[in-house]
């Protein structure tokens, strides 16, 4: 089971809202890791690697000792048949396996579920630890009631006092355990089989179960079954068609599928759609492909959902792999600063600042009046300031964003209560718009990114030389960068004057 962070943003909201993505970040890893993937908090587990989210970005966090299959839930994470506790990720107990290869794992809260090794011959078994305190102890060994029940084990996934264990090579098309545990006693439910089965289907190849929702994959011809509970009984709701039966997730009322084989950006290039349930079923309502599709890519291959964030891997056909996280969100379809992306998440991933909270980027709700024009730089156009925010001085919720910089050359942000204007100052190429005494805010000092672009939010109780912005102020506001154009020189924005209220 996954759970989202307490500081995740949740929403309410019809199944018909519009929605969008913002990708957040991406990284390169063994392809192997990639077919191991866990969501928790603002945490991830790839395979045996441990990753922390910083910002708008994750970071590698551990490398857990230990190696196969993984499972992430709040302070704890097993890999293989090691458990392992924040903060310091190190192992904790072994547990007892028999000797058997894992080959799939789930946590929830006090409870893992690890399937082990199955052969032609040997059906498999899982194995339920149930923690007290920090010691995790074997609770039950579950085996399959039919003796047809090979592959039983090829994935588990636990969730409250519930738990299904799948088995894709049971009887002729593969099968479904359902198990309920009264007390500390586990016993079999229900054993769920497709409803039209033709020979290897796979039904059973992936399960995943949250709450009162439970998802068992066809891997052939590729459809998502998915149950919903009624007392003590599971009742299949909807098939979803057109899934590789490989990448599944819940997290609520979405529900996340991978499809590696969609040809639409390229053969198995893949995708992966978010669905939405409301009172008719769970409605498609975006489509995610990658950003750097290709061939054989397999985007979709294993997919997280937990709160607003979704994990979704990619591993293509060689020893590396990406994983990509998004935010995934009913996001307003507007991009009113034309960047190409949509300004909630120009927002979200900090490009765009937001600091009187309307969700709409600063810089198209500019205030201040613009007196002195800029002059273009190597880009071949000016650079432009945009002032936004709250022009309420107490509020200290200015925002200052230039835009039409030269990439990757640094600069920072001057103020001065008298205008000036100056061209070409000291060997610039740019014009001085501010008079004397002059504030260099180069304590912040900024590097413009790949689009050109720079934020700021400058704090109005704390300029520099012990400056306090006051009600009544006017202030005027400039950027200063350098350049190469062609040789070394340097350059400004326009300037802005803004009188607080």
């Amino acid at each position: 089971m996954i759970r989202p962070a307490v500081s995740a943003i949740l929403f309410v909201f019809p199944a018909a809202a519009a929605f969008g993505q913002c990708e957040l970040s991406r990284t390169e890893l063994d392809a192997n890791d990639l077919f191991s993937l866990s969501l928790s908090g603002d945490r991830y587990l790839a395979g045996n690697k441990m990753f922390v989210r910083t910002g708008f970005e994750f970071e590698l966090e551990a490398e857990l000792a230990s190696s196969g299959p993984s499972a992430l839930d709040g302070e704890w994470a097993v890999v293989g048949n090691k458990v392992f506790r924040r903060p310091t990720w190190v192992e904790t107990q072994t547990l007892d396996v028999g000797g058997t290869e894992v080959i799939s794992a789930s946590i929830d809260f006090d409870t893992i579920v690890l399937g082990l090794r199955f052969d032609v011959s040997t059906p498999g078994e899982a194995r339920v630890f149930r923690r007290s305190g920090l010691t995790w102890s074997l609770e039950s060994v579950l085996t399959p009631s039919s003796m047809n029940g090979l592959a039983y084990g090829a994935d588990t996934s636990v969730s409250g006092d519930w738990c299904v264990v799948g088995a894709p090579f049971d009887g002729m098309s593969g099968a479904g355990y359902i198990y309920r545990r009264v007390g500390t006693a586990w016993t079999e439910s229900d054993r769920l089989e497709v409803p039209n089965p033709m020979l290897f289907d796979e039904f059973g190849s992936t399960v995943e179960i949250e709450d009162d929702v439970m998802i068992i994959a066809r891997r052939f011809p590729g459809e998502t079954y998915v149950y919903e509970n009624s007392g003590p009984d599971w009742i299949l709701q909807q098939v979803i068609f057109g899934s590789a039966g490989i990448g599944t997730s819940i997290s609520g009322n979405f529900l996340a599928l991978g499809n590696t084989t969609d040809d639409t950006m390229g053969q198995n290039a893949g995708v992966a759609k978010v669905y939405v349930r409301d009172v008719s079923g769970w409605i498609e309502r975006l489509e995610i492909f990658s950003s750097t599709p290709a061939i054989f890519d397999n985007f979709g291959a294993t997919v997280q959902l937990a709160g607003t964030a979704m994990l979704i891997t990619s591993p293509g056909v060689g020893s590396t792999g990406t994983l990509f996280v998004f935010s995934v969100l009913p996001f307003p379809q507007e991009d009113c600063n034309g960047n190409g992306e949509l300004d909630a998440c120009d927002i979200l991933t900090g490009r765009s600042l937001d600091v009187n909270g309307n969700n709409v980027p600063d810089e198209c709700q500019p205030i201040g009046t613009t007196y002195c024009p800029a002059t273009d730089n190597s880009t071949g156009g000016p650079a432009t300031l945009f002032v936004g925010g709250s022009l309420t001085a107490s509020n200290n919720a200015l925002s200052l964003t230039t835009t039409g910089l030269p990439p990757g050359r640094f600069g920072f942000y001057m103020a001065s209560m008298a205008q000036d204007f100056v061209p070409l100052f000291g060997g610039s190429q740019g014009n001085l718009c501010l008079g004397f005494p002059m504030l260099r805010l180069d304590d912040d000092i900024f590097v413009a990114d790949d689009s050109g672009q720079i934020v700021f939010q400058p704090n109005l109780t704390s300029l520099p030389m012990g400056t306090v912005v006051q009600s009544g102020d006017t202030w005027n506001w400039q950027y200063w960068f350098r350049d190469v154009n062609p040789g070394r020189t340097s350059n400004t924005s326009d300037g802005v004057e803004v009188t607080f209220l």
